[in-house]
């Protein structure tokens, strides 16, 4: 009987163990207000572009951005936490690699406009 208590124990353990991992690891994008995922079901678009130009960095590693040919909509970037983007900077799509959304992102423009543009990251 006293192992079945034990054993029980370790399973709380490790539940709660498992909560808090998922809540520390996925806590830097969820309070982003506005940007909402694909769920696991939806196929994002891609995006064949060789370049993106930053339009307004909106923290370290994500930011609006523009192909290089303007005529095209805008796109949240998210960047792998090691990015550090900045205003006007313009990002190599590297080889083998595309713009892929991966969810929905929704801001009100200067001209209090309510906008919703695509999410997406660089991913092969």
């Amino acid at each position: 009987m006293k192992s079945f208590f034990i054993f029980i124990a370790g399973m709380i353990t490790m539940l709660i163990l498992m909560v808090g991992v998922y809540f520390y690891y996925n806590e830097e994008y969820d309070d982003i207000p506005g940007l909402t995922y694909l769920s696991e079901k939806q196929v994002g678009k891609t995006f064949e572009y060789k370049s993106v130009k930053i339009l307004q960095a909106q923290s370290q590693n994500t930011a609006l951005t523009w192909p290089n040919n303007q005529n095209e909509p805008a796109m949240f970037l998210i960047g792998k936490e090691t990015d550090a983007f900045y205003d006007e900077q313009v990002i190599k799509i590297p080889p083998g690699y595309k713009l892929v959304q991966i969810g929905t992102y929704e801001y009100t423009n200067r001209e209090k406009i309510t906008k919703t543009v695509p999410a997406v990251a660089i991913l092969k």
